[in-house]
């Protein structure tokens, strides 16, 4: 499967008011994407503790593929995570496309000694109002997804974008480290991580650092 298009084009619901920046990576087959993944979700294995916990989003395509590379990878599947997207887009003679998915895995085995109840479905648009990024998450979804990280642990997202995983991870309490290929949205993502921290509290490392 080929996946030339504009990411724009696939992300944005059509007729969409905004016009928001685009970002790098999204032309992959299916046959790099799942080597890529694989590599990036290897290093992850080996730089987290036990029990530590992955999560990949993607839509019912990649779905399988994401599935193979984080098992690929060492970690222990545990499942997918639907997420309901209520204002997604309808498809003509067929049914809407309104979930993503988090197929989220595992380090070893899940730590049941932390008494957490999360849930294993969420509802919930993109945010319309001040949106920075074209596959920005809800932050009520990022804040809950951050939970599973214990609150002496670090959050790690290595596709930062706007930001929305360090700022849910900060808001709950969690260390966060971020990693963004595009100028435009690390410098999104900064600004928005600097009006949750005080100066203090703030390290940036920049490719100067």
């Amino acid at each position: 499967m080929r996946r030339r298009r504009w990411p724009g084009a696939k992300y944005v619901t059509s007729g969409s008011a905004h016009d928001l920046k685009t970002f790098p990576g999204e032309n992959r087959d299916q046959h790099s994407y799942r080597s890529w993944l694989t590599e990036l979700l290897t290093e992850a294995y080996r730089a987290s503790t036990e029990h530590a916990v992955s999560m990949v989003f993607s839509d019912w395509r990649q779905e399988p593929t994401t599935s193979d590379a984080l098992q690929m990878a060492g970690w222990t599947r545990q499942g997918t995570i639907p997420w309901i997207k209520p204002a997604s887009r309808p498809r003509k003679g067929g049914f809407k496309q309104s979930a993503e998915f988090i197929t989220w895995g595992v380090k070893g085995t899940l730590d049941n000694n932390r008494d957490i109840y999360l849930p294993g479905h969420f509802t919930a648009s993109q945010p319309r109002k001040d949106r920075v990024h074209i596959t920005q998450k809800p932050l009520e979804i990022m804040q809950q997804l951050v939970r599973i990280c214990p609150e002496d642990g670090v959050v790690l997202d290595p596709f930062t974008g706007s930001g929305s995983t360090g700022v849910a991870a900060l808001l709950e309490g969690r260390r966060f480290v971020g990693v963004e290929l595009s100028p435009h949205y690390a410098d999104i993502a900064e600004q928005r991580l600097r009006a949750e921290l005080t100066q203090d509290d703030f390290a940036l490392a920049g490719p100067e650092a």
